[in-house]
């Protein structure tokens, strides 16, 4: 299927564009019932691209698991950020740079600060937040 829509070679294509409706058409519609999901036959196709929920356009529930793994991923592993530069620097912008502002979007009523006590609860307060609901900070 990948092939013949030209997205198998190109993992940010693929992720805006792979969909149930391009399974139908190539009439593999069941195929998502039977493994659990688009992201679940992405992730199983494309094991070299480490995907995960929040890349998938069009797929993908916003579980708190997926809000757990998506800010904990952006703050340790893409941005490095300590406690002391998260109260400092952290906004809504951030989500968006950073590619999971859908997370934030559809699993955290769009608030920094929920989405950090969600991911880390009891490690930062709305006090030590100030200014993380802005979308302009940097």
């Amino acid at each position: 299927v990948c092939q013949k829509e030209g997205i198998a070679d190109n993992k940010e294509m693929f992720c805006r564009t792979f969909s149930a409706r391009m399974l139908e058409k190539h009439g593999i519609g069941k195929a998502m019932e039977n493994s659990g999901g688009l992201y679940e036959i992405a992730k199983l196709s494309f094991p070299q691209w480490n995907l995960k929920p929040w890349h998938m356009k069009k797929s993908a529930k916003i579980t708190e698991e997926v809000v757990i793994d998506a800010v904990k991923w952006m703050i340790e592993e893409k941005l490095g950020w300590s406690h002391e530069e998260v109260c400092e620097k952290i906004c809504v912008r951030t989500f968006y740079e950073c590619g999971i502002g859908k997370v934030l979007m559809k699993g955290c009523h769009h608030s920094p600060i929920e989405a950090l006590q969600i991911a880390y609860p009891g490690q930062y307060e709305r006090s030590m937040l100030a200014n993380a609901e802005n979308p302009f900070r940097k």
